[in-house]
């Protein structure tokens, strides 16, 4: 008796729904994972994300909405399903009995990170590169840049040097030499 299997393609957003909270919150605790997840958002809820980023207090519902205009209510509503299905928005009652959204405290701080720097490393601590091979001192360094410097100076003053078509195209676009036909 065969076994058949089936298949289905989902797209990040549908497999991520389906997890279950505890393990979509083990996710977050990673910065390169919130920026996957953020990367993936509708170029709307990437909008609300950012708005909300820095904030430390929960926005009212009707706040958020007032962000789009009314013939655009129906992306409001799909992004707002996709960042509560993907548990980066969270509601909360407000003073006032008004309903308030505010981000997932961990993807907030992991997203901050991934885009701010600092934190902790992403990779494994324990996989270092090693020196480098084509390490090059200081004076190499500098002695190469002044090389390439002088061949892009006696160039510009028609001097016969060995520049790139990109160069010299280059220098002409950024208007730091004419061509004369």
């Amino acid at each position: 008796m065969k076994l058949r299997v089936q298949l289905q393609c989902k797209n990040l957003h549908e497999y991520l729904r389906e997890l279950s909270p505890e393990i979509l919150d083990r996710l977050y605790n990673h910065p390169a994972t919130c920026l996957g997840v953020y990367r993936e958002l509708p170029s709307l809820a990437k909008n609300y994300v950012m708005r909300m980023l820095f904030l430390d207090q929960p926005l009212p519902q009707a706040a958020v909405a007032l962000w789009v205009k009314k013939d655009s209510q129906r992306d409001h509503d799909d992004c707002v399903s996709v960042l509560t299905g993907l548990r980066l928005w969270h509601s909360q009652h407000l003073q006032g009995g008004l309903q308030g959204y505010f981000l997932n405290p961990v993807f907030k701080d992991n997203l901050g990170t991934a885009l701010l720097g600092g934190g902790a490393q992403w990779a494994d601590e324990g996989s270092t590169l090693g020196p480098d091979r084509h390490a090059r001192d200081m004076e190499s360094l500098d002695r190469y840049a002044m090389e390439r410097w002088e061949v892009i100076l006696q160039f510009m003053v028609g001097s016969p040097s060995a520049v790139s078509q990109d160069l010299a195209q280059l220098l002409v676009q950024a208007g730091l030499m004419k061509r004369y036909r």
